[in-house]
């Protein structure tokens, strides 16, 4: 009888599966991986275009208002050419927030997220009325009239002690008594300095009688930031009729030389 063979598979031979469960693994860690730096560079994109697109809309403002003093020769310069910008760049912001109360951390340092908007709104507030300060400074400077001296002088020192103390902005009397200020000012530099010029400071006074004493001022975002622009309105139409003046002084000079 042949004899039959039989060649036995050697026992020792080790699996192939842990190989195979191993290689999954490594392909599963390395997806995930993948996964989340595709993820910070989406996010980084995102950012990047929101910074883009928030700085394009104040260039966009400042551009704008370069082509529209093309027209009159009228470019608008230190304090009066701060102050509008400052008008411009926040009207912008529909809600005057610049950030969502939603979005802010509600920490243990930073307190609630009311506490952090109403931080924010009086700097808001603060800066507005510093910078409104300088420009109408500016717009009296040649002036020697002694009633539109002593009203700036009344005006800068409630908005030094605003600058001091910028939580005392959190009782709209302070606001409306400044704002209130600041209109009467206006009015009298118009009236003495500049009364063929179309400032209409009727409606800055509106502005500023439209704060409620009454009333919370974060309740109050809107009244601010008109007044704050109807006041930017009146001072670029009186730095206007500055510029026009000085023109025509020139030209005399010139002509009489």
């Amino acid at each position: 009888m042949a004899e039959i063979r039989v060649d036995r598979k050697d026992e020792n031979r080790n699996p192939i599966w842990p190989w195979i469960l191993g290689a999954l693994v490594l392909i599963g860690l390395i997806w995930g991986v993948s996964e989340l730096l595709d993820r910070d560079d989406d996010d980084d994109r995102m950012a990047t275009r929101t910074e883009t697109t928030d700085r394009g809309l104040a260039y966009e403002n400042e551009e704008e208002r370069v082509r529209n003093n093309a027209v009159t020769g009228y470019e608008a310069q230190g304090p009066v050419s701060d102050y509008l910008l400052f008008v411009d760049r926040n009207d912008d912001d529909a809600d005057l927030d610049r950030t969502n109360v939603s979005d802010r951390p509600a920490d243990g340092t930073a307190g609630t997220a009311a506490t952090t908007e109403m931080g924010l709104e009086h700097e808001y507030t603060s800066e507005g009325i510093r910078k409104l300060s300088a420009a109408l400074t500016a717009l009296a400077a040649s002036s020697t009239d002694a009633d539109i001296q002593q009203k700036r002088t009344a005006f800068q020192q409630n908005a030094d002690k605003i600058q001091q103390d910028p939580m005392s902005l959190q009782h709209a009397n302070t606001i409306r008594t400044t704002f209130t200020q600041a209109a009467d000012l206006m009015a009298t530099i118009k009236d003495r300095s500049y009364p063929d010029s179309d400032a209409d400071v009727d409606e800055v006074r509106e502005a500023a009688e439209a704060i409620d004493v009454n009333e919370q001022t974060l309740e109050q975002k809107d009244e601010v930031r008109e007044f704050f622009r109807k006041s930017g309105e009146a001072i670029q139409a009186m730095d206007e009729q500055r510029v026009r003046n000085t023109n025509t002084n020139n030209q005399s000079m010139q002509q009489n030389n």
